[in-house]
Formats: structure tokens, sequence, C-alpha cells
């Protein structure tokens, strides 16, 4: 498991310039993460959807607080305020869809006795 600077700007396109220096920072941390053996092949897709739900919150300058729009160009997205549970991922378009891909795994829950 290991993604590219040219993946994370596929897939989170206002990401395509991001400083190489910083993206080298932050990939080791958003690898963390993802267990590949349970994320088999969405293992890439989600260490960058963390990668730039990284980026996006580093980019309030300490601000807090849900991302209520953003704005890519000409294009505009506005979200509902619906932060119940994983309210940091949720905080972030990039989050979120983390947190949609994390709901479709194989997760088998672990009893102990």
């Amino acid at each position: 498991m290991s993604i590219t600077l040219s993946f994370l700007g596929y897939v989170a396109p206002e990401y395509v310039s991001l400083d190489a220096a910083r993206f080298a920072i932050l990939l080791p941390i958003a690898e963390e993460f993802i267990d590949d053996t349970l994320w088999g092949d969405k293992a890439d897709y989600g260490v960058a959807m963390i990668l730039a739900h990284m980026v996006k919150v580093s980019e309030r300058n300490g601000k807090g607080g849900a991302v209520s729009s953003e704005k890519i160009g000409n294009y505009a997205v506005t979200y509902a305020d619906n932060l119940q549970h994983d309210s940091e991922l949720g905080s972030t378009s990039y989050g979120q869809e983390y947190l949609r891909v994390r709901k479709s795994l194989p997760i088998t829950p672990f009893v102990a006795t």
C-alpha cells in the first residue's frame, strides 16, 4: 500500500499541486489509519481520503468546526450539519468519503470471552 502524489490529485483534484514535501510528511501518518489486510483493494483510496482530509483540516489554520461548504473552481457544495459520530472525519467531504467506504468493509465483530 502506497499512493503517489498524482493518485491523490486524481481522487482529490484540488490537491493536484500539493507540495511534494508536505505530501511526504503526511503520507505515513495517513497510512497508519488503514489496515491493508482489512481494506484490501480499497486501501490506497482510503489512504488518499484520510490524507486529503488532513490537508483540508490543516487549511483551517487552527479554526475548528465543520465545513459547511466548499468551492473548487466554478463548483460549490454545501453540506448538512449531520455530525453525530466520527465528527472530526465528518467535518470534510474527504473524511465523509472515508467513512462511507469504511462502512462497506467486511468487518467481523470481535467478542472477548
